[in-house]
């Protein structure tokens, strides 16, 4: 078992030591037999490594396995909260190589064209507006963040079955999972039951850890900073993500570079350079949302000044904003964008992404034809999802097949008059595939496939699970690494 050996093209890094600089992000194209790649004969091929992976198990004592995941997941910070694990499952997610190159060609394709059209909106108000980035909001991103990069890490959010592969959403502002992935790696790759498998039954994996630290020193670099930063991680103190923040410190520190972790409320100005924890900050890798910023903006005067004056540089920077909406899904539905896309990006968009449109009064454009906005959430109810703009978790989503009608028709009312701005996304096809619990009883779980980027490149992909059609580890879901069967 190796985490680089045999890998997809994009691998670089020895498992272990310092990152290396990422290579420069090589052209990828989708591949030329996008329109007949058979996702249901790659996850044939994946659940015959589950089958053998599930009689490894069947070979083991269940309870002194799951004692032993569960004290491996708490020595390396890996509860969600004070009561219960990030990982809920004795297995971890399997793909194939196959259906790993395909995924990454297809949306590392979706992604540059979002950055794209993004960059171009930075001075369009009309644009801006069009993605539902408040006045706050723009005002923040006229601010030069000191390096040209909207977004420095990021993850995309996406559901593979057997039917394809179709995204979700795209979160570029402040993304969770890369560091909790390393120690999932680290604990998987300890597992009695996967080291008995990978005997017969190779595997490799990506750990993003290398970059997301090589990711924020070039940051740095093009912001001007010269030999190695120190570092701030900057959230609110309180928050169930702080054992992340850990990793990372403890990570970044193994590397040579000073972290602190800092509440935003506890940083100070001092002869023009930022300090928190009583030591000075050069880059702050911010995992504070914007939008908990700017609720709370008093309280972070001192984050808010150091960003204005450049006293320190910021990853990422608040430049995320309009990638960070869900309306950005809207670039390959909306006539108004469609002339900014390549004849290959609108191909893949209207295969893999959903339909995405603003939620309010007046008409409703829908595959190119017009609609009273009411009367078609009404007639389309069971295939249509509602959502906030700008909200993380599962937050204010409300799924069309799962209220009645008077309740979808109240909320789609409800959003279309209300102060925040809501989507419509049309509903994808969601799947769900066996997972061993601590009591080694197998059960049917949705599981989701989600890659990270470092600029517009991807490596490795975090996976959540869950009982329910949202898969998200703070309404109860589960993390676990996923492997790709070589």
């Amino acid at each position: 078992m190796s985490s680089n050996a045999g890998f997809p093209s994009d691998s670089h890094r020895e498992p272990e030591g310092r990152a290396s600089v990422p290579p420069p992000a090589c052209e990828i194209a989708p591949s030329a037999a996008e329109h007949t790649f058979d996702f249901a004969a790659e996850f044939r091929r994946a659940e015959q490594g589950v089958a053998a992976y599930r009689d490894a198990l069947g070979r083991s004592d269940v309870p002194a396995l799951a004692e032993a995941l569960t004290r491996a997941m708490r020595a390396e910070r890996l509860d969600y909260g004070p009561h219960r694990m990030l990982c809920n499952t004795l297995r971890p997610h399997f793909i194939t190589v196959g259906l790993y190159e395909h995924v990454r060609a297809v949306v590392t394709t979706l992604v540059r064209a979002m950055h794209r059209v993004a960059r171009c909106a930075l001075d369009d108000v009309e644009m801006l507006d069009a993605f539902g980035v408040t006045s706050e909001e723009q005002a923040l991103m006229r601010v030069d963040p000191g390096y040209p990069a909207l977004t420095v890490l990021s993850r995309l959010d996406t559901f593979v079955s057997p039917e394809g592969l179709h995204l979700v959403e795209y979160n570029a502002e402040c993304p969770t999972g890369a560091g909790y992935n390393q120690r999932l790696f680290r604990v998987f790759n300890a597992f009695a039951p996967l080291r008995e498998f990978v005997a017969h039954h190779p595997v490799s994996w990506q750990d993003g850890s290398d970059d997301t630290l090589e990711s924020i020193l070039s940051c740095w670099r093009a912001w001007g900073g010269e030999g190695s930063p120190r570092v701030g991680i900057v959230d609110w103190q309180e928050v169930v993500t702080r054992g992340e923040f850990e990793i990372f410190a403890e990570w970044f520190r193994a590397h040579d570079v000073p972290t602190v972790l800092v509440d935003p409320r506890a940083l100070t100005i001092r002869e023009g350079r930022l300090y928190g924890a009583d030591e000075r900050i050069d880059v702050v890798y911010r995992r504070l949302l914007t939008t908990e910023f700017l609720e709370r903006r008093a309280e972070c005067a001192v984050l808010d000044e150091a960003y204005q004056r450049q006293a320190a540089c910021f990853v990422n920077s608040f430049r995320t904003k309009a990638l960070h909406k869900k309306l950005i899904f809207s670039i390959f539905h909306d006539p108004r964008f469609l002339g900014m896309l390549t004849d290959e990006e609108r191909t893949l968009g209207a295969r893999h992404v959903p339909w995405t449109a603003r939620v309010q009064d007046g008409p409703l454009l829908v595959d190119g034809e017009t609609h009273d906005l009411m009367t078609y959430v009404v007639r389309n109810q069971a295939d249509l999802v509602l959502k906030p703009n700008d909200d993380y978790g599962g937050k204010g989503l409300v799924l069309g097949s799962q209220v009645d009608p008077a309740t979808w028709r109240r909320k789609v009312e409800e959003a279309s008059m209300g102060t925040h701005v809501s989507v419509l996304q049309r509903r994808i096809p969601l799947f769900q595939t066996a997972f061993p619990d601590f009591g080694g009883n197998w059960c049917d779980y949705y599981v989701d496939l989600d890659p990270f980027f470092y600029g517009d490149r991807m490596y490795g992909f975090m996976s959540r699970m869950s009982t329910q059609r949202i898969s998200n580890v703070s309404t109860g879901g589960g993390q676990m690494p996923t492997y790709v069967l070589t």
